[in-house]
């Protein structure tokens, strides 16, 4: 299932929500077994699902943007031809950029996804 902007034809690399998930059956769990008295625990998985909505990874044959934050929002363009290596290691996906790494986070379906980034970045750089 892919998923391309119109006008500008890129990919959009899908983000996992399993983090959310994971903090907010902690938190749900906490906040029953203290009858109540940790609610504000409540606030981590809400905090975590606005990050993750908030985070976009796409590409297409020119270039990788990456979008993140919540509150101070940080865009990045880089280069394919900038990329010297790619790594998947711990659920991660790693692009190093002049010596520089950057890490993916969160990516639903990992290995296929960046099996495809892989495929592109080695056709175009």
């Amino acid at each position: 299932m892919e998923s391309y902007e119109k006008e500008n034809n890129y990919y959009q690399i899908p983000i996992s929500m399993g983090l959310f998930i994971f903090w907010l059956i902690i938190t749900i769990l906490f906040t029953l077994i203290t009858a109540g008295t940790l609610f504000f625990l409540l606030i981590i998985p809400i905090i975590i699902y606005f990050q993750l909505k908030n985070t976009k990874y796409k590409y297409n044959d020119k270039e990788i943007i990456i979008d993140k934050g919540l509150i101070f929002k940080t865009h990045k363009s880089i280069a394919l031809s900038k990329i010297e290596e790619v790594n998947i290691v711990i659920g991660l996906m790693t692009l190093m950029v002049q010596a520089r790494p950057i890490s993916l986070m969160n990516i639903k379906g990992l290995k296929k996804e960046a099996n495809k980034f892989i495929q592109n970045w080695n056709q175009n750089r």
